[in-house]
């Protein structure tokens, strides 16, 4: 098995799955006042810290079957990133597939759909809080 891990600064991952996670409980509670979403930025960062320090492991002990991918790296040069996971999987990445990433790239181009905006105070969060949290996952970034 050979498996490939993004890595994306967790002060832009966390405010998004933090709206994501206030917009699934809206169903049941009233956020609509700003209170009580404390619980909801302490419960996303708990959770994905953990999870970031599993894959950060997971990565080191397993070097041969991992790649490790920068979401910034990602953005800058997709197709030099998909030819890494072609390679890593040992794939042969021959000009059908370029074409194909090229066209699917040129039809489906960042922020299309808009952007969001996401904002860690709101959920009683900082960039010093993030940082701490995620010290050793940051190495990826």
């Amino acid at each position: 098995a050979r498996f490939v891990f993004t890595s994306r600064d967790p002060k832009s991952v966390v405010p998004s799955l933090c709206g994501l996670n206030e917009i699934a409980l809206s169903l049941k509670f009233d956020y609509s006042n700003g209170e009580g979403l404390k619980p909801i930025g302490e419960g996303v960062v708990g959770r994905i810290a953990d999870y970031a320090r599993q894959q950060a492991a997971f990565i080191k002990s397993n070097p041969d079957v991992c790649l490790a991918l920068p979401y910034n790296e990602m953005i800058k040069d997709p197709l030099a990133c998909v030819k890494k996971i072609y390679e890593h999987a040992g794939k042969e990445f021959n000009a059908d597939v370029e074409k194909a990433m090229k066209d699917h790239m040129s039809s489906n181009k960042k922020g299309k759909h808009g952007k969001a905006v996401y904002s860690l105070a709101k959920f009683s969060l900082s960039e010093e809080m993030i940082d701490r949290e995620f010290k050793g996952y940051n190495q990826f970034l």
